[in-house]
This record gives structure tokens, C-alpha cells and sequence, in this order.
């Protein structure tokens, strides 16, 4: 099921903004895999991250705002929070701190 039909009558700004920021992680997922230097990959995976971390937050707003249809918005957020967590033990895994480019809220994240 696509994520973009949690949104069950919602506007479609709402759904527009939530398809847009939707794809930036897997996107960020697939750039970081074809890198080979261990500080390269961990720069992907923490942009993926902050577009998850911002994906939920859009949700979490469509939410309350009653945009949401409830459901669909916990499998939704349960898969985020997933895919955040599995982010977060790939950087530390390959050991962020190395270098300190990509971090913080520099570009990839809006």
C-alpha cells in the first residue's frame, strides 16, 4: 500500500507535499550504497535519515490536523520509525564521526 494513500480525503496540497518528501530516503539509500568510502556512505545515510525524521513530522502534522486516515497513519509512522532506527545503526555502525561533513542541517535537508 502506498503511503500516499494514508491520507484519506486529505487536501491535496497535504498529499503532494507527502509524496514529494517521501522518495528523498530511499533515493539517499541507493546513493549511499554505491559509495565506497565508509564517511561518503555515512553522509547518505544521514541525509535518508533527516528525510525520514521530516517525512514523519509531515505526518505526524497530517495527523493532527485530521488529514489522516488513523490506520493507515500507524503502519505509516511504525514503518518510519523503522527505517530511522535501521539509519541511525548504519552511521554509527560506520562510524559518522570520522568526518564531519553531511551532518547537522547543511544541504539535502530543507
Amino acid at each position: 500500500t502506498s503511503s500516499r494513500t494514508a491520507f484519506q480525503g486529505a487536501a491535496p496540497t497535504s498529499a503532494i507535499n507527502f509524496g514529494e518528501l517521501s522518495p528523498r530516503s530511499p533515493l539517499n539509500i541507493a546513493e549511499g550504497a554505491g559509495e565506497f568510502a565508509p564517511a561518503d556512505k555515512a553522509r547518505f545515510y544521514r541525509m535518508a535519515r533527516r528525510s525520514a525524521t521530516e517525512t514523519a513530522a509531515v505526518l505526524d502534522v497530517l495527523a493532527v490536523l485530521g488529514l489522516a486516515d488513523a490506520q493507515r497513519f500507524v503502519a505509516v509512522r511504525a514503518l518510519l520509525l523503522r527505517i530511522t532506527a535501521m539509519l541511525t545503526a548504519m552511521v554509527l555502525k560506520l562510524g559518522s564521526s570520522s568526518s564531519g561533513s553531511g551532518s547537522g542541517s547543511g544541504s539535502g535537508s530543507t
